[in-house]
Formats: structure tokens, sequence, C-alpha cells
């Protein structure tokens, strides 16, 4: 189950995946994949400064994923 997505000027999506724990990346034209996992109840993706920031619905603090730099 999603629970907060999040989008960039060049059209990618970040989806926080709550019940599996992940974060999913999605590109026009090519199938999602999964970015990060491992998170406790992940929510409300922001992306700031070349990071995804990442919420945890049960307390468990901030998750930070570096993005990779646009060329």
């Amino acid at each position: 189950m999603a629970d907060g997505i999040t989008g960039t000027a060049d059209g990618t999506i970040y989806a926080c995946l709550f019940s599996s724990g992940e974060i999913a990346k999605a590109v026009k034209g090519a199938d999602p994949e999964i970015i990060a996992s491992g998170l406790k109840t992940p929510a409300t993706p922001v992306v700031k400064d070349g990071s995804l920031y990442i919420t945890s619905l049960t307390g468990s603090g901030l998750y930070k994923v570096p993005l990779p730099k646009e060329e």
C-alpha cells in the first residue's frame, strides 16, 4: 500500500510503500524499481537538495535517501 507520492521536475515519481517498508521510483517508459528497503512505516516523501526525505508513521524518525545527481 502506498502512503505518499512525490515527483520531480523531470517527471520521476517516488512512492512510499508503507506495508513493505520500501521506496519505489517510477520513470516514464521503465518499470518501477525499489530504491530503498528496510524502512519502518515510510510515509510523506519530499525531494529537497538532491535527497528524498521520508517520515515514519510510527515515530521511528526521518529517513534520508540521497538521489543520483542529474546530468
